[in-house]
């Protein structure tokens, strides 16, 4: 089911400490503390992830490349529909089966357990682009996107954090379940099981899969980080010109569907995170939630109510965009398609190199 919320349903929603207020201050000067465990192990992992670029490109089996990718696409789907839709908006309801399946996959995805992951999100959208925001888009791309990593949390964090209610993650089995267990998760469904897949099926070399396995990682985390760094900076405005989250088409398409960032930050509470559906929009995250609700794993899909938003363009939209309802692709089926090429840019990225590179050698040996 599908509900429709209207403004006075929304007023109730409140609950979780979920509802935006947004600040125009500028960014005080801060001296930031370098946080060692974080740079180190950022550090060593982009190492590993470079050296397994190198292997993919000489070394490692094309089933191997395949095989990660997909995995990055399961890790995707534990961020977005799991710690994003589900368990820090509560945009949706799932089914104890569909909250271990998603759970697994935000493990898989190695960006901190799912408590830890809707905190910072909550204090985020409740606090976005000020001091108290953990990636502050006005301290520059570098720092939205990872710099914010490094360093220890603000102290406007610190302090505004101990206000936001969590107490529904606390309650939530399967997220407290992961959030005790959360190193012996990792080491087994982030690190062992993904080398250890390609050895044993298909005799992948422990050096290959071990840095190719870190390749996936990073590039996992970087993707996900362009919805707070990139689509914070370029872009257009079309619900809400006061802010900064913009849409920002190529974030969207290699995050599948993610960075309809201006109307997610006007109404997060919409499952969809986008003013379309999947049927009219490419949105591959939200086609796999009305799945699962086809299959009663998932329920109370919500969705903002038109006249809702219409009001919201009226008041703050970008005027030229007040056509935002039509901007909608001449060909559907063509845009999906895009979209999941896009997905997978970097694979198509080694294989070229792969193939440009192999045959090059080809050739030396033929003359």
């Amino acid at each position: 089911m599908t509900r429709i919320l209207c403004h006075q349903q929304l007023i109730m929603m409140n609950n979780n400490k979920v509802i935006k207020t947004y600040s125009e201050e500028s960014v005080k000067p801060y001296r930031w503390k370098w946080n060692w465990w974080f740079v180190i192990s950022l550090t060593i992992g982009h190492i590993g992830a470079l050296i397994g670029i190198y292997l993919a490109i000489m070394y490692a089996q094309i089933k191997t490349l395949v095989f990660y990718f997909i995995l990055i696409q399961f890790g995707a789907t534990g961020i977005i529909c799991g710690a994003h839709r589900l368990w820090t908006h509560r945009a949706y309801r799932a089914h104890f089966l569909l909250r271990i399946f998603l759970m697994i996959c935000q493990t898989l995805a190695l960006q901190l357990s799912i408590l830890q992951w809707c905190l910072f999100h909550r204090v985020h959208h409740k606090y976005s682009d000020t001091d108290a925001d953990p990636h502050n888009a006005k301290r520059g791309f570098f720092y939205s996107h990872m710099g914010w990593i490094f360093t220890d949390r603000h102290p406007e964090y610190l302090e505004k954090s101990q206000k936001i209610d969590i107490t529904d993650l606390e309650n939530d089995a399967v997220v407290w379940f992961q959030h005790r267990f959360y190193v012996p998760l990792v080491l087994l469904i982030t690190f062992m099981i993904p080398t250890f897949v390609p050895c044993f099926l298909w005799n992948e070399s422990f050096i290959n899969a071990t840095c190719l396995n870190l390749f996936r990682i990073a590039l996992s985390l970087h993707q996900t980080a362009l919805v707070n760094s990139a689509a914070h900076i370029w872009g257009s405005k079309p619900y809400d010109e006061r802010i900064k989250p913009t849409e920002n088409r190529f974030t969207t398409y290699v995050t599948m569907g993610e960075a309809y960032h201006n109307y997610h930050h006007a109404f997060p509470w919409d499952y969809s995170a986008s003013e379309f559906r999947w049927d009219v929009n490419y949105n591959p995250m939200t086609a796999f939630i009305d799945l699962c609700a086809w299959l009663n794993l998932a329920w109370d899909r919500k969705k903002v109510d038109r006249k809702m938003i219409e009001e919201r363009l009226r008041k703050y939209g970008n005027q030229q965009l007040m056509n935002v309802f039509d901007r909608q692709p001449k060909n559907l089926l063509l845009d999906t398609l895009f979209g999941l090429l896009t997905l997978f840019w970097a694979l198509w990225v080694l294989l070229a190199l792969r193939f440009l590179i192999h045959s090059s050698f080809m050739i030396q040996i033929i003359n």
